[in-house]
């Protein structure tokens, strides 16, 4: 996959931006707060038709703007790709191909995997991290998971509520039994596909920490369901556990179990990387995985997904910058943000530099 053309108007803090990436290797370079992250979440935007950073998506207007548009002209092995989204206050439209479309059917037809300084998180952070991300690479891999994940989201959201007006207002919910069959169906096809994609994940996670690190380290990453669970009996297990959290989510007024409380954990030579790898290790961990959702998605698929890169390669050392940059060699189309020109692999690079909103071609 790649994109051979970008342009953006509206975007943060870009006016009316066009460029063109003829090549595979591309660098935005410049001072922090020029626009070179917004860049790279432009091309994101592309992807799902959101921000991988969070917050709302009419922050992503230009201040005093009422509208933006992002395009993005590309090719995969199926021929021409072209991707429209216009975004105002009210409304969200997204062209493929000049057809209109959703955003589930939007989902896996430009596959894009960020990388930055900030997914340490993935590692020592929440939960929810690294089910977001998991859940991103399953969803370019199955659209049928994708469409699960959308539903138990729409059950979960129900039955919270009522759970919540439960506890606040002292009612009855003989209701919650429809929204237990949907939770449960969905939620075991997200049980199941995990299951199955955790190892393959955990298989190349561990190459690449061992091609990056090169100290005979040994990283795993292991799907923990916040239940016990076979893969013969989800359905039962599931629906067993929900009955016996009963009261418990009467007390909390939410639903404590289910595939929104699942992890993902990763180890270190047998130990826990939250609380006892450094720093450095936590770095390699989250960008090892990463990167091996990346290839999963070409083994899946066929093809590589663009692949972005803010400022990771400022928070590692040169030894493990250079390891990266012969690791991505074999990317179709990488994009790199940076105010640190030093810290970035040797590779053939486009360069733009990028200040205040204004992009050029830099020498």
């Amino acid at each position: 996959m790649r994109l051979d053309r970008l342009k953006l108007r509206n975007f943060r803090n870009f006016n009316d931006t066009d460029l063109t990436f003829p090549n595979r290797a591309n660098l935005f370079v410049g001072p922090n707060g020029g626009g070179k992250t917004n860049l790279l979440e432009s091309i994101n935007y592309l992807s799902v038709a959101k921000s991988h950073r969070g917050g709302r998506d009419r922050d992503l207007i230009k201040f005093g703007q009422e509208s933006l548009r992002v395009e993005g002209t590309g090719k995969s092995d199926h021929g021409q790709v072209k991707v429209e989204i216009a975004l105002t206050s009210q409304e969200k439209r997204i062209w493929l191909n000049s057809s209109q479309l959703s955003v589930s059917e939007l989902v896996g037809t430009l596959p894009v995997v960020p990388l930055s300084s900030d997914d340490i998180e993935t590692t020592r952070g929440a939960p929810l991290l690294r089910r977001r991300f998991v859940d991103m690479i399953l969803s370019f891999l199955k659209p049928s998971y994708f469409a699960a994940l959308l539903s138990y989201r729409r059950a979960l959201q129900q039955r919270n509520r009522i759970l919540t007006d439960a506890k606040t207002y002292n009612k009855r919910y003989e209701s919650i039994e429809s929204w237990d069959a949907q939770l449960i169906q969905f939620g075991s096809e997200l049980i199941r596909f995990r299951m199955g994609f955790a190892s393959e994940l955990s298989r190349l996670a561990s190459e690449y920490y061992e091609q990056i690190a090169a100290e005979g380290e040994s990283y795993e990453l292991t799907y923990v369901p916040s239940f016990p669970v076979e893969e013969s009996s989800i359905e039962d297990s599931f629906a067993d556990h929900l009955r016996k959290s009963r009261d418990l989510e009467r007390d909390r007024g939410m639903t404590v179990v289910g595939p929104h409380r699942d992890d993902f954990a990763q180890r270190l030579n047998d130990k826990d990387m939250r609380r006892f790898a450094s720093e450095g290790q936590q770095r390699t961990a989250s960008t090892s995985m990463k990167l091996a959702g990346a290839e999963l998605v070409h083994e899946g698929v066929g093809e590589w997904p663009i692949v972005l890169f803010d400022e990771v390669f400022a928070e590692l050392d040169s030894e493990r910058c250079e390891r990266i940059g012969k690791a991505i060699d074999k990317f179709d189309q990488v994009f790199i943000a940076t105010a640190k020109l030093e810290t970035i692999p040797h590779l053939q690079f486009d360069k733009f530099f990028v200040e205040q909103g204004a992009v050029r071609t830099a020498g």
